[in-house]
């Protein structure tokens, strides 16, 4: 089995628009993406498409893909479970109408 290389992508720029453009320095590859909701990528210089790409951009760090056992997979605690907001008793009832209404229209 062969080994295959990491690349470290790093963002050049990002337009007004909120487009990146980001470049691989070791093999060249060059390409601009969107974020959800509207995603896009455009691959405007494919470099080694064999090599795995990375990249970090505030604080968020892409790496390699990973294949998990699903059946050992245990998903790590949070640190600090956030808690369900309390609803008004009128604000369920409204809740409540409002998920009736709809399904009522199915």
């Amino acid at each position: 089995m062969f080994e295959t290389e990491t690349h470290a992508m790093e963002l050049v720029q990002v337009d007004a628009a909120g487009t990146e453009e980001w470049h691989c320095p070791m093999c060249g590859r060059r390409f601009q993406m969107r974020w959800p909701p509207e995603y896009a990528k455009v691959v405007l210089v494919p470099g080694d498409e064999y090599a795995i790409h990375t990249g970090a951009k505030g604080g968020l760090q892409m790496g390699e893909p990973a294949v998990l056992d699903a059946e050992n997979y245990r998903a790590a605690p949070s640190a600090s479970p956030t808690p369900e907001p309390e609803l008004s008793p009128e604000v369920s009832d409204l809740w409540r109408r409002l998920l009736r209404d709809l399904e009522d229209e199915r």
